[in-house]
């Protein structure tokens, strides 16, 4: 399994049909974990992922894509609604 730097404090984290949008994933800087099977960025996002993500977030019900956030807190991980 692929690990999280220990520096990390984020972890945006995408699931449901990813599949149809692999391609725009990976351009938007998302990493693949084949493990778990998720899409994922560490540490933040920038405005332009933001916005895709924004974007993918909107078409969630055609898309069946949406994402979760992950924070450190200490060395453990909490999801942030």
């Amino acid at each position: 399994m692929e690990t999280v730097p220990i520096r990390a404090q984020f972890v945006v984290v995408a699931l449901g049909k990813t599949y149809a949008l692999k391609d725009a994933l990976r351009s938007a800087g998302f990493r693949w974990n084949a493990v778990n099977k998720v899409w994922y960025i560490i540490d933040g996002l920038t405005t332009a992922q933001y916005e895709f993500c924004r974007n993918v977030r909107e078409a969630r019900d055609s898309l069946g894509v949406y994402f979760r956030v992950f924070k450190r807190k200490g060395n453990d991980w909490s999801e942030i609604e």
